[in-house]
């Protein structure tokens, strides 16, 4: 779907779109806009790589919620691993 990129909103980092068709507007974060001058296949690996970090960081968060519930008894003190 082609756009016209109308502004940037520094307030929730989102640039202001404008749809060529339907003339709505529209707020996008950067990985949902390709640019014409940008290589189309470059911009679909960063939105792999930006997928896999989110899918690493999900499952830190999912770890550190575990072990955040496990009493202090069962967590193995730092000393453990010298």
């Amino acid at each position: 779907m082609e756009v016209k990129l109308v502004g940037y909103s520094v307030e929730d980092s989102k640039y202001i779109v404008q749809l060529v068709e339907s003339k709505a507007m529209k707020r996008v974060s950067r990985l949902s806009i390709v640019f014409k001058h940008e290589n189309l296949e470059q911009f679909k690996k960063r939105i792999r790589v930006a997928k896999a970090l989110q899918q690493v960081a999900m499952e830190e968060l999912r770890f550190e919620k575990y072990v955040d519930g496990l009493p202090n008894e069962r967590v193995p003190s730092s000393k453990t691993y010298h």
